[in-house]
């Protein structure tokens, strides 16, 4: 798995996320790319898609999927 899908799942680990809020919040995504990546992870099954309004999707580890790394300590 790549950096990028590796980055993907950190970030929804910490809940559901649309693709710009995962754009954001990296240093690794680009939005060219991203949905590139999200696409793929979807159709293996990693993660899944909730359509908000027609337009925006959020993304978000699928329930067989645990997290790739561990929530941080409070």
């Amino acid at each position: 798995m790549g950096i990028a899908k590796k980055e993907i799942l950190r970030l929804l680990a910490g809940g559901e996320k649309t693709g710009l809020e995962m754009v954001q919040a990296s240093q690794i995504l680009r939005c060219g790319t991203v949905y590139v990546h999200l696409s793929q992870m979807m159709d293996d099954g990693v993660i899944t898609a909730r359509e908000d309004d027609g337009f925006r999707f959020h993304y978000s580890l699928a329930p067989s999927q645990p997290p790739a790394f561990p929530a941080p300590c409070v």
